[in-house]
């Protein structure tokens, strides 16, 4: 064996044996690591994403594994707070300060804000779930626009640019958000949604119904998030 040889076969020995060391797995910042299902299926540095009520840039956020890989995309919330912060952590993103649901208009409606801002929502019906699994209760009642989520993709999503990554957290107000879209012309390649019932419960749901309608099918779930695939995409 050459002086080169040794070195050579030395160097790709150590790197095999660091690379042993090298943990495998991600960091995840989703409240249950949604964004680890979703970064399987979509494993690609640039993509684009919908983040509908996105509450925090890094907290219990769908998006922020993605950001941070070097995607962007538009997020919606109804606190203006949590939009102002967005607009610091996130410039290069699309960041917008309204509520997402059924409208042939953009209308103001009532939003219910808590003290665990997560929890924030348009759905009225939705508190008494809120007051059962999280003990909490509105402290302010605020006025937001309301528009769909179609009228928000007509207008903002950029030229020649495909949906990745759909991520809904709406305290309720999923499906009608889920509604409001055109499923014929925006068709995000993987999405995630959120109802509080067991697995079993959610594929008798009509949100499931709405999505296999659609051409979606589930691909995985994680505590009260299922993540949904489009059957024609056929990559996955």
């Amino acid at each position: 064996m050459t002086y080169k040889e040794f070195l050579t076969k030395s160097y790709n020995r150590l790197r095999y044996e660091i690379g042993k060391l090298k943990p495998m797995y991600y960091k995840s910042f989703s409240q249950c690591g949604e964004d680890m299902i979703a970064g399987f299926y979509l494993p690609q540095r640039k993509g684009f994403y919908v983040d509908i009520g996105a509450y925090h840039p890094r907290k219990i956020s769908n998006t922020c594994f993605f950001y941070l890989k070097g995607w962007n995309g538009i997020n919606v919330d109804g606190s203006k707070k949590s939009i102002e912060l967005f607009k610091k952590t996130r410039p290069n993103d699309i960041n917008l300060h309204c509520c997402v649901g059924m409208a042939d208009q953009i209308a103001d409606i009532d939003f219910y804000m808590f003290k665990r801002a997560e929890l924030n929502t348009l759905n009225k019906q939705a508190l008494p779930d809120i007051l059962k699994y999280h003990g909490q209760v509105p402290i302010a009642i605020e006025k937001i626009s309301l528009r769909s989520m179609k009228s928000i993709l007509d207008e903002y999503m950029p030229a020649d640019t495909k949906i990745d990554l759909l991520s809904i957290d709406a305290e309720g107000a999923d499906e009608e958000i889920l509604l409001s879209n055109d499923w014929n012309r925006y068709r995000p390649k993987l999405l995630i949604v959120e109802k509080h019932c067991s697995i079993y419960d959610f594929i008798k749901s009509d949100m499931h119904q709405l999505l296999v309608a659609n051409g979606y099918t589930l691909g995985g779930y994680s505590m009260h998030s299922y993540i949904f695939h489009d059957l024609n995409y056929h990559e996955f």
